[in-house]
């Protein structure tokens, strides 16, 4: 009877501990799930080659942030000083944007301002009353200055102005102007004239026009070129 009994405790002995055994088991299974390992398996290392990332190509087309930044840009500098061509077509629609302008250049130079807004001005020039006098004087020991016929749009036509050009054309009364045109022996240029800017022309015997104002006396033309001036030309009182 007894060894019955010691028989039956050993069965279910071995049935406990068989039990603890398998919760054991399934504990161990479901840990992993219960508390995952941080990051999850994305982040185990992957055997092979790493996909690569995809391609970011840039959006065809000029961006319109940028294009409305160029635009606030004053035109005249926002061009590449490459060849005289654009220099010379920089500094005729700089002109041409002025046409029209009312007593605003009675105190301060046309020229200095058209010459200032294309990056052309001599090193150390500053004074807006420079003048046509120091910008020929600058020219001629450059070897600028060219004949009337060689002019071509864009150079600066220097002419014969005793008033009505503005203060600052009274050194040597001298002033000057933007060759905007050359056409049958004549010199279409624009220049502050009698308190206006506006379209004038010289040499040639055609007139151009009632809204041409002819200008009888041409000193000199003298040749822009790609580099700025850069001659020992003074700001000072007087010419344009």
């Amino acid at each position: 009877m007894e060894g019955c009994q010691i028989g039956r405790i050993l069965v279910l002995a071995a049935a406990v501990l068989m039990g603890c055994h398998g919760a054991m088991r399934g504990t161990r299974v479901e840990a992993p799930w219960i508390h995952p390992m941080l990051g999850g398996a994305q982040d185990l290392p992957q055997s092979g080659p790493r996909p690569r990332p995809p391609e970011v190509r840039p959006a065809e087309g000029p961006s319109k942030v940028g294009t409305q930044a160029r635009a606030r840009t004053p035109p005249a500098l926002a061009l590449p000083r490459a060849s005289t061509d654009e220099t010379r077509a920089e500094l005729v629609e700089s002109a041409r944007r002025l046409v029209g302008v009312v007593r605003s250049f009675d105190e301060r130079s046309f020229l200095w301002h058209i010459m200032r807004v294309n990056a052309l001005l001599p090193r150390g020039v500053m004074a807006s009353s420079w003048t046509a006098a120091a910008l020929l004087d600058a020219a001629q020991k450059e070897g600028r200055v060219v004949p009337t016929r060689d002019a071509a749009p864009g150079d600066i036509i220097v002419f014969e102005c005793p008033s009505g050009c503005g203060a600052a054309a009274s050194e040597k009364g001298l002033a000057a102007g933007v060759v905007e045109r050359v056409a049958d022996g004549r010199i279409e240029f624009i220049a502050y004239v009698e308190g206006q800017v506006q379209r004038c022309w010289c040499e040639g015997d055609k007139d151009p026009g009632p809204s041409f104002r002819r200008i009888q006396k041409v000193v000199a033309v003298v040749a822009v070129g790609a580099p700025p001036l850069t001659g020992s030309a003074k700001g000072g009182g007087g010419g344009m």
